[in-house]
């Protein structure tokens, strides 16, 4: 059977639905304190497309002209589209990025001399450097929250941002486009040696491969289908309902473990640790190979091991003074040995990949 092309309406609409849910995503992480859409490890925003293509978009486009439906690869096309799109929305860019860009010029407006050094230095291109507008980031509007949306979004000098974000923009484009090649470039290791299945992307596969045979109805009705998703949806409608309405009861889903363990001794390090049942990732670990589901409990508690091992010799070791660079979570020192795990992963994909041409 000759495979269908590349239609251009698939790449619009991939560039349409990114940037819909890229201005969104910000507004209901941030501010509504909403469930994340996305830059979480399961991106919401992407899947709720993928349901909307399958279950909505092509049935109608069928009933109009069935060459008009989206095919499997266009549609896992958009569904890879708004995953990376509405990734740099959040967390992958900008839940850091306005504080670290702004965050010297701020300095100016307090006792600290940090500021007086550091502005200097800086590029006004890259930097917004009005105290005035950074004090307002960071404090608000006066009365910003008797404002609507579209009235906060006229009171913005954009102007003053349009420079810095514009070049900001095209950095982040150009590293985007770097990593999609290093991808393409050392993809062969993952795939024909590690034989991973990348179990996000083989979600919507299945199902988009499924609704192009025809067989999505059947496929839905499956009993062990209906009782997966019974499960979860169970237990969030409940949980959910009861955030609003504290009447309605709780499933409990979190296990905290301070109560069962010791505060000093090897296992100190799990005190602060939190046990959380997420039916979605038990899922997509089942899709996961076996080394790889392995790995992700094992490291996860030889981590929470360390800080007892480092206590029981004697160590005190100072948080760690990185900002928010990488991210606000990661404070303790051993805690910031993956950036030290990336540089080893990165080197050693490099050695695996010698033999690329």
């Amino acid at each position: 059977m000759k495979p269908h092309p590349l239609r251009f309406s698939a790449v619009l609409v991939g560039l349409s639905a990114a940037a819909i849910l890229c201005a969104f995503t910000p507004y209901n992480n941030i501010l509504l304190q909403n469930s994340p859409l996305a830059g979480g490890h399961f991106p919401l925003a992407s899947f709720g497309c993928l349901l909307f293509l399958i279950l909505v978009a092509n049935p109608l486009l069928s009933l109009i002209n069935k060459r008009y439906r989206f095919h499997t690869h266009e549609i896992l096309l958009i569904w890879s589209m708004v995953t990376v799109a509405t990734g740099i929305a959040y967390t992958g860019l900008l839940r850091a990025f306005l504080i670290n860009i702004t965050t010297p010029v701020w300095f100016t407006t307090t006792t600290s001399d940090v500021g007086q050094v550091l502005v200097p230095l800086l590029p006004p291109t890259l930097f917004p450097m009005d105290a005035d507008l950074v004090r307002t980031l960071y404090n608000g509007m006066p009365g910003g929250r008797d404002l609507t949306w579209w009235q906060v979004l006229v009171r913005v000098p954009w102007s003053v941002w349009l420079l810095p974000m514009a070049w900001w923009g095209l950095f982040v484009i150009l590293v985007v486009i770097a990593m999609l090649g290093l991808v393409g470039i050392f993809s062969h290791q993952w795939i024909e040696n590690e034989k991973m299945n990348f179990p996000l992307l083989r979600v919507p596969q299945i199902l988009a491969e499924t609704a192009e045979q025809g067989k999505l109805g059947r496929f839905l009705t499956n009993k062990y289908f209906l009782m997966g998703l019974a499960i979860p949806l169970l237990l969030h409608t409940f949980n959910g309902l009861h955030t609003y309405f504290p009447q309605i009861p709780e499933i409990p889903n979190v296990l905290l473990l301070r109560p069962y363990v010791p505060r000093e001794g090897l296992f100190s390090g799990f005190v602060k640790l939190k046990y959380f049942i997420y039916p979605a990732f038990i899922g997509f670990a089942f899709l996961t190979s076996t080394q790889v589901s392995f790995s992700l409990w094992f490291f996860y508690i030889l981590g929470g091991v360390l800080p007892g091992f480092i206590q029981l010799l004697g160590w005190r070791l100072p948080s760690a003074a990185v900002g928010t660079s990488f991210g606000p979570v990661l404070a303790q020192v051993e805690e910031m040995q993956m950036i030290g795990a990336f540089g080893g992963f990165f080197w050693f994909i490099l050695w695996l990949a010698r033999h690329t041409r």
